[in-house]
């Protein structure tokens, strides 16, 4: 199937002239086709200027998601404003046929740059990869070239790939490390395009070789935005394509888990690590296999493919893949940021991975034999925290001294460990144990200890005065998100202590960050927790007051839009317990259809469906009260057929809660 990329050039078997308008645009030819539209080459009439016009095809207005997930495919795109992402120039519908018009790059995809690459390989068989690459630094420009002289002529000319060929020879020019600092440059390019993406709420979550186009002038282009959020990946797998863009995804996206920005820093380390070694990361005789080995293991190291590969770039593209989330590049900036590193020829700051991480990833192949030794050497852990925390207190008490000073600065860099150390203890490991052990005989006891030890340590940190106001925010949003998970674990009383501190620390560190978006959204968070907890409507509204500015600053930002709607719906539900049948059913259907809006648009994600089910139940349980049980009935059981399959604790919970009071019992 040809691939709808914007900005291929049409190849010598492409359908002939179109010649047909679509509101402002005259179509030209197609360029391609995928499962959600066709590409065309138009022209924009009002501007003379060449586009190219994505169409969704008739059949699909059959289904009123997919139009709306083209429509928001259109959207997240042209909000998108970055010289290294395809601009989208106007979005429109005429007859009935919806469309968004993009610039039209004149280049290739990297797809085609690697495919090409490796025919070039595969030609020279006396030669190894190896010395071809250190005695003839001319590939990449004689298979960019060979594919030039193979477009069609037209308004992107024959010469129209020589640019990006110059531009290319001049990065590779002088030795065999040419090559690779091109391969530098393009991913610097496109994680900044990332970068940018991400700080406007769009995750990309389809990066791969056939979504960036390189331009003539050897500028990478990150294209298809928003395409993966509408995709299903259970469809995707009855085509051809899914191996290639199964191959791409990070383990946690091929698996169905939720998927931050990460995500895709792990996409772009995998499609590197094949720029670099004309080998995919990962490969597998199917599907199965290919599951498999993404959740088991990190990518072979590309020296062991190209051993002259230098070894600072090996170490940057093995943090972007590695297949535990929390230790990748925490942004796709700080990928950009290694890679310039590596380009300035400067140390890079990722670390090759150890022999504590291989055990930790065997730990995590293996939970039913290491579960009871992991916890005791997470408590171990936890325990040992308290010794940089003594430190400070020490150190700060003779502060006056010259010695002291210094031991005092040297205390504040052992506290700032000791926050990093506690805070990923209780955002991943503890939360992750508390869960994978929820069954196991006799950990109760281990677990309550080290919730304790972790209070106490959180505490101590929180009256220190060396650690910054970011340390604090974070620290304290950590703490939340254990309470969340205690709550779900253990009881509900020792959950709203723990986020009433946090909640306390977040206002305290508030006047120190009175723009933090972080900070807003955590207190909003805590809010929100809180309110449910304690039936506080005054504290639910404090929270949707929070929360709205930042959904309205970034519209697309999933975890924003998420909390947002949790906190309405319980303003709404309390609000609704008093109010006449009218007012009620009013402000339900408003709540009912804007989670119907947050499923549809992100179909993968499991949480909005939890409260999409909930609105329903206290619709239909309206409904029923008022004597309107055809209708109340209907609402029940739209609610019940809602998959819930993995879904999150916070929307399990008020799920659950609904379920034990359950209204369908009420009609059998």
């Amino acid at each position: 199937m040809q691939h709808a990329s914007v900005g291929l050039q049409a190849p010598r078997d492409a359908k002939p002239p179109i010649n047909r308008t679509l509101g402002d645009f005259r179509l030209l030819r197609e360029l391609g086709r995928g499962g959600m539209g066709i590409v065309y080459e138009a022209e924009q009439l009002s501007l003379g200027r060449p586009v190219a016009l994505k169409v969704l095809p008739y059949a699909a207005l059959l289904d009123n998601r997919q139009l709306e997930r083209f429509k928001n495919e259109a959207r997240a795109a042209a909000m998108l404003k970055h010289p290294h992402i395809v601009s989208v120039h106007a979005v429109g519908s005429e007859r009935s046929v919806h469309y968004y018009a993009m610039e039209l790059i004149r280049g290739r995809s990297l797809e085609e740059v690697i495919a090409a690459l490796r025919r070039g390989e595969d030609e020279t068989t006396e030669t190894s990869a190896e010395e071809r690459r250190g005695e003839d630094d001319s590939v990449l420009p004689r298979a960019l070239n060979r594919r030039s002289e193979e477009a069609v002529p037209g308004e992107g000319s024959p010469g129209a790939d020589t640019a990006a060929v110059a531009e290319l020879s001049t990065l590779r020019s002088g030795d065999r490390k040419g090559y690779y600092r091109s391969v530098a440059e393009l991913g610097l390019q496109a994680a900044e395009a990332l970068e940018y993406a991400h700080g406007e709420g769009v995750i990309h979550r389809d990066v791969k070789p056939s979504n960036l186009m390189l331009d003539e002038g050897g500028r990478l282009h990150v294209t298809d935005f928003g395409l993966a959020r509408v995709q299903n990946v259970e469809a995707l797998t009855m085509t051809g394509d899914v191996l290639g863009t199964l191959r791409y995804m990070s383990p946690e996206q091929a698996e169905g888990r939720y998927v931050d920005h990460r995500s895709d820093v792990y996409s772009l380390g995998v499609t590197l690590y094949e720029l670099a070694t004309l080998r995919p990361a990962l490969d597998g005789k199917d599907r199965r296999e290919l599951l498999r080995r993404l959740a088991e293991s990190q990518p072979k190291p590309p020296r062991e493919v190209d051993p002259r590969i230098p070894r600072d770039l090996e170490t940057v593209i093995l943090k972007a893949t590695a297949p535990a989330v929390e230790e990748r590049y925490e942004t796709a900036q700080e990928f950009a940021d290694d890679l310039q590193r590596f380009l300035a020829s400067e140390p890079v700051l990722a670390q090759r991975p150890g022999p504590w991480r291989h055990f930790v990833r065997w730990v995590g192949r293996n939970r039913v034999v290491a579960s009871l030794f992991a916890c005791s050497l997470i408590l171990l852990t936890a325990l040992a925290i308290g010794g940089p925390i003594l430190a400070v207190r020490l150190a700060t008490f003779a502060a006056g001294e010259t010695e002291a000073r210094k031991e005092a600065e040297a205390a504040q860099q052992r506290a700032e460990e000791a926050t990093s150390d506690l805070q990923r203890l209780l955002t991943n490991t503890l939360a992750e144990t508390i869960v994978t052990l929820e069954n196991t005989p006799g950990v109760d006891q281990l677990l309550e200890r080290l919730i304790e030890e972790s209070a106490t340590q959180f505490n101590d940190l929180m009256e220190s005065t060396h650690i910054s106001p970011t340390q604090r925010r974070d620290l304290a949003n950590a703490y939340t998100q254990l309470g969340r998970v205690v709550e779900f674990r253990f009881n509900k009383e020792r959950s709203i202590q723990m986020v009433q501190r946090s909640l306390r620390e977040l206002e305290r560190t508030a006047e120190s960050l009175p723009n933090d978006s972080e900070l807003q959204f955590a207190l909003g968070d805590a809010m929100g927790f809180l309110s449910t907890k304690r039936d506080d409507i005054e504290l639910g509204r404090r929270s949707v007051a929070v929360l709205e500015p930042l959904v309205a600053s970034s519209p697309l930002n999933f975890d924003y839009r998420l909390r947002l709607l949790w906190a309405r719906t319980f303003v709404t539900d309390v609000q609704t317990r008093h109010h006449d049948f009218e007012a009620a059913r009013s402000e339900l259907l408003a709540l009912r259809e804007a989670w119907q809006s947050l499923c549809d648009n992100y179909p993968d994600e499991v949480d909005p469906r939890g409260g999409l089910a909930y609105t329903k139940w206290k619709l239909g349980d309206r409904y029923r009260f008022a004597g309107y049980l055809t209708i109340a009935e209907q609402e029940l059981r739209e609610a019940l057929e809602i998959p819930l399959d993995g879904i999150g604790m916070d929307a399990r919970f008020r799920v659950a809660k609904s379920h034990l009071r359950h209204p369908l019992a009420f009609f059998f």
